[in-house]
Parts: C-alpha cells; sequence; structure tokens
C-alpha cells in the first residue's frame, strides 16, 4: 500500500497543478494570438484548472483533519461531499473540453460529432447522479440512526466514486480509438499522419492514470481517504486537463519556438557538432582501413621477395643448398625435384 507524508502530498499536488496551470495558460494564450478567440474547449480547460484546486485543497484538509482524533464526524462529512462534488466538476470538465476540441476538430464528420456530444451528456448526467446520490445519502437528517446512517453514507460514497472512475475510462476510450480511422484516411502525407497520431496518442496517458486510479479505488473500496486514491484521482485530473493542452503546445511549437533565434542557434550548433564527430569518424575509418591494406601488401611483399632471393641463391648454387627452395605458404626447406 502506497503511504506518503501530508507534507509530500503538498509538494506532489503543488508541482501538478503548477504544472498543469503553465499548461493552459500558453494554450489560451496560443488560442487567443492565433485565432483571436476564445473557445469553448478552453473555458473547460480553466473551469477544470479551478475545480482541481479545490479538489486539493479539500484533499489536504481532510489529510490534515484525519491526523486529529478529535475532529467531529459532520466536519467529516462535510468534506467527503465537497471532495466528490470538486472532483467529479474537475474530471467531467477535463474530459468535456477534450470532445470538444475533437468536435471542433472533426466536426465535419456527423457520426463523430454525434458520438462524442452523446458521451459529453451522458457522463455529464451519470457524474450529476453520482454525486447527487452521495450528497443526500451523507447529509445527516437526524443524529438518532448515527451507526447506520454513517454506513449508508460510506458505502453509497464508495461505489459512486468507482462508478465516476469507470465512466472517465469509457470516455478515454472513446477520445483516444475515434480519430484513428479519420486520421488514418486524410489526404495528408506518412509523416504528417504519424505525427497526428502521436499527438492524439497523448490520450493513452490519460487512460494509464484513469486505469490506475480506478484500480486503487476497487481495491481501497471505492474510499477517497487512502493515499493511493487522494495521489491517484490528483494525478488523473491533471493527466486529462494537460492532455486537452498538447495540439496548442504543438501549434505553439511549430509557430514560434521552431522560428525563434535561440532554437536555431541551438539546432545549427547541434547540426555542425554531429557533422563534426561524424567526419573525425569517417576518417579515422578510412585511415584504419589504409593501414590494414598497406601492412597486408608489405606483408605479402616481404614474403614473395623472400621466396625469391632464396630460390635465387639456391639456383647460384649455394653451399649445401643446391635444389633446395623456401616454400612460400609453409616456411620450411623443400627439396626440389631432380
Amino acid at each position: 500500500m502506497v503511504s506518503m507524508s501530508i507534507g509530500g502530498f503538498l509538494a506532489l499536488g503543488v508541482m501538478l497543478i503548477s504544472l498543469t496551470g503553465i499548461l493552459v495558460i500558453v494554450r489560451v494564450a496560443f488560442n487567443i494570438r492565433q485565432a483571436h478567440k476564445f473557445f469553448l474547449e478552453d473555458a473547460l480547460a480553466v473551469s477544470a484548472l479551478c475545480f482541481l484546486v479545490s479538489k486539493f485543497g479539500l484533499l489536504y484538509t481532510a489529510a490534515i483533519e484525519a491526523t486529529h482524533s478529535r475532529t467531529p464526524t459532520p466536519r467529516y462529512l462535510q468534506l467527503d461531499i465537497g471532495y466528490h462534488w470538486m472532483g467529479a466538476a474537475a474530471m467531467w470538465t477535463s474530459k468535456a473540453s477534450i470532445l470538444f476540441l475533437l468536435i471542433r476538430l472533426f466536426g465535419a464528420k456527423n457520426w463523430l460529432r454525434v458520438t462524442y456530444l452523446i458521451a459529453i451528456f451522458t457522463s455529464l448526467i451519470l457524474f450529476l447522479a453520482c454525486v447527487i446520490i452521495t450528497a443526500v445519502s451523507c447529509t445527516p437528517v437526524s443524529l438518532s440512526y448515527k451507526p447506520k446512517f454513517l454506513h449508508t453514507c460510506i458505502d453509497r460514497a464508495n461505489t459512486t466514486s468507482i462508478i465516476r472512475g469507470g465512466v472517465a475510462v469509457s470516455l478515454d476510450f472513446i477520445i483516444l480509438i475515434l480519430p484513428i480511422p479519420i486520421i488514418y484516411n486524410l489526404s495528408l502525407s506518412i509523416s504528417r499522419k504519424i505525427g497526428l497520431f502521436f499527438i492524439f496518442s497523448a490520450v493513452s496517458f490519460s487512460l494509464g492514470t484513469g486505469i490506475a486510479s480506478l484500480y486503487f479505488k476497487i481495491s481501497g473500496g471505492g474510499s477517497s481517504s487512502t493515499w493511493p486514491s487522494r495521489i491517484g484521482t490528483t494525478i488523473d485530473c491533471s493527466v486529462a486537463i494537460m492532455v486537452g493542452c498538447v495540439p496548442a503546445l504543438y501549434g505553439a511549437w511549430c509557430s514560434y519556438i521552431t522560428k525563434s533565434t535561440p532554437y536555431s542557434k541551438a539546432r545549427s550548433a547541434i547540426s555542425s557538432f554531429s557533422n563534426t564527430v561524424w567526419r573525425q569518424f569517417h576518417r579515422s575509418s578510412v585511415s584504419q582501413t589504409r593501414k590494414s591494406n598497406n601492412s597486408s601488401h608489405h606483408q605479402y611483399s616481404n614474403r614473395t621477395d623472400s621466396y625469391y632471393s632464396y630460390r635465387i641463391w639456391a639456383d647460384n648454387g649455394g653451399p649445401g643448398t643446391a635444389g633446395i627452395e623456401l616454400g612460400p605458404q609453409s616456411r620450411r626447406w623443400e627439396r626440389l625435384p631432380d
């Protein structure tokens, strides 16, 4: 089981929310500068960020309150209801932001637009139903049946939390799979299609974190008071918001970063360095090959010259060596035939 201190949870949450906020700012600024519009999906992304901050604040407060044994039960119930409302709002707005973006990009396909709209409003109804059930079940009417009331509240809150996690994972599957045939049939080069696939495959990160968060919820009985559930839901919402910013980030990279002077200088320096390294490697390889060839040729020449010198010396009647020569292959004396 994952364990974490309250300080570590605070540091993780601040880091994730800060990174998410930077990406949302870049997304909104790029869309306003390029299209001179503030799109619906941008408003949903900003709303999702605000809900995420509120959700994390409630989770952090609940973690602190859990360290005090004298915290009254109504306080826990208030924090739990608020967490479920903010968590559902953050999750739905982050997914809806991606879906409305896809509708704007691929809305010419009627079947895709209708499918996305059905997914958006069906998930909204399910999320609202879950949080309303939790709020009703965990709002005390009378304290005379306190044990039974608490048991019912916890059971229904855990069940609705698992349902919301399953709906979020289903939305990730829809977002990831449906654009694939459309991108495949576009009249684009293979490289551009691959680039689009990589951009939209960023949803797989959201899908992975959603599955992990759902697993922790199921293993913990749906409780939001365990550290895996707190960490998983925070990461899941943050990644979902960041995934919706990927197309705008790619556009900002192509429009501004790649055309900037520092980027051009850095690219030129890297290219020059790689070319220098390649030339040195090529020269070294060629030099090594030439040395090897020269060495082989020199050895062969020495062996040939030695063979002929011994042969001439023997033919001239060297003392005790008449009719004897040094074989070029065997390096031993052999008697010549008479």
